[in-house]
């Protein structure tokens, strides 16, 4: 429903991109209150951005870009 309200104002990928800072913001959020660290190994780092693009940006991207093609009836 948001992405589709979005969509209407906003370009699909900026709509995916403040998605994707508003969740990451949250989890730095939670780290600091449970005190742990981000990931320090560039290993580790690469593989959560594969893993980000494959399962969060690619799917989202797609769904937005969707909802703006997708003619209304």
């Amino acid at each position: 429903l948001f992405i589709k309200v979005a969509v209407a104002t906003v370009p699909p990928l900026w709509v995916v991109a403040l998605r994707s800072l508003v969740g990451a913001a949250v989890l730095l959020v939670i780290l600091r209150v449970r005190g742990t660290a981000l990931p320090r190994t560039w290993a580790l780092w690469r593989d959560l951005l594969v893993l980000a693009a494959l399962g969060n940006a690619l799917p989202w991207s797609l769904m937005a870009w969707a909802t703006q093609a997708i003619t209304r009836r």
